[in-house]
């Protein structure tokens, strides 16, 4: 788990025990959480994908806070071909994630990912 600034910057971390638990220290103040195992998609606080959508947690002097419980998903793999939305030209770079998804096809800034009829994702 890393425990961050709102704008990202890390004030700690840790490494789960074989049974999940953990526990990071702190001084008072508004952060957010997250966590992230190889393999698996980046969660933050209260089931969200992004910095920004995750919600804050506050940590109060000599306080204790618990209950902040992740299950993280296995990773998927998008494959297909990458163009602007002409259909033609590949697009300067694609280092963003998707936007939003319609049926196969996932929107890029400036971009259109059109899958094939078969998507494979990730198996447990």
């Amino acid at each position: 788990m890393q425990l961050i600034t709102g704008t990202g910057t890390n004030i700690t971390s840790t490494t789960s025990a074989l049974d999940g638990s953990c526990a990071l220290s702190a001084a008072a103040g508004t952060y957010k959480i997250y966590s992230e195992a190889p393999g698996f998609a980046i969660e933050y606080w209260n089931n969200q994908t992004t910095r920004g959508a995750g919600a804050s947690i506050v940590v109060t002097e000599g306080g204790i806070l618990s209950g902040i419980n992740f299950t993280l998903d296995l990773r998927g793999t998008i494959t297909g071909i990458v163009r602007r939305t002409d259909n033609v030209t590949p697009p300067d770079s694609v280092e963003q994630l998707p936007r939003k998804r319609s049926q196969n096809r996932f929107l890029f800034p400036g971009a259109l990912l059109t899958l094939p009829d078969c998507i494979r994702s990730a198996s447990r």
